[in-house]
Formats: structure tokens, sequence, C-alpha cells
């Protein structure tokens, strides 16, 4: 039942991301850039980024998916798991600081911002915990 609901997570989440990857940023950033024109500059990177972060959150989803369906769950994929999670708070930070430096430090860009690296360093953290405890139970 764990499998099966797991399965159905992650094929929900992963075309929730998709659909905004695709749909809603495209249209939200040409929407943006129509209300304040000087946003103009921001728009080929923002969508960039925003891609390449949705993509680490799908990759992650993916390697949940497989270590719960596999009955063993290798340190290689809690590796790329970690690789891609450190990689998200790596752009969710890099987007905080450049926009800022940009001159564009409004409430509505800075708080979803700070809450998804609150977030991807909560993941990261724990991800880090379980992997440290694989190893020292599996050297005993």
């Amino acid at each position: 039942m764990r499998k099966k609901l797991t399965i159905i997570a992650v094929v929900i989440v992963d075309a929730i991301l998709l659909y905004w990857e695709f749909i809603v940023l495209p249209r939200g950033i040409r929407t943006i850039v129509g209300m304040f024109p000087e946003t103009g500059r921001l728009a080929a990177p923002g969508l960039f980024w925003e891609i390449t972060a949705i993509s680490c959150l799908q990759i992650v989803s993916v390697v949940i998916l497989r270590n719960t369906l596999c009955s063993r769950i290798s340190a290689a994929w809690e590796i790329v798991r970690l690789i891609f999670l450190s990689m998200f708070m790596f752009i969710s930070i890099a987007a905080n600081i450049t926009v800022g430096l940009m001159g564009f430090p409004t409430a509505g860009a800075i708080v979803p911002l700070s809450v998804l690296t609150v977030i991807s360093a909560v993941g990261l953290w724990r991800c880090i915990i379980r992997w440290h405890n694989n190893i020292t139970i599996a050297t005993k």
C-alpha cells in the first residue's frame, strides 16, 4: 500500500511541477514584464533558473520513488539526492542574493525564495543525517 501511495504522490508532484515549469512560470514572467518593463532583464535568467530549480526537485522525487520501490537503498542514490538537494538550496540562496543586488528586494520575491531555501536546508540536513546513520550502521 505504501509503495502505491508513493508512486501516486510522485506522479502527482511531478505533474504539478511540469505544469508550473512550462505553463505557469512563463506566463507569470510575461505578465510581470508587461506590468513592470524594468524587470525585463530578469526574464530570461529567471526562467532558466526556475526551470533548473524545478528540475532538481523532479530528480529528487524520482530518487525518492526509486528508494521506495527498491528493498535496499544504495548509498549512490542517496548521494544523488544529496547533490540535487544541495543544488536546489544553492539556487534558492543565489536567487535571494541576486534579486536583492539587482534592486528588486520585494516581499513577493524574497519570501517564497526564503521558504524554499529553508525547506531544502531541512531536507538536506535530514538526508545527511540518514546517510551518516547508514554508514555508521554499516561499519559496526
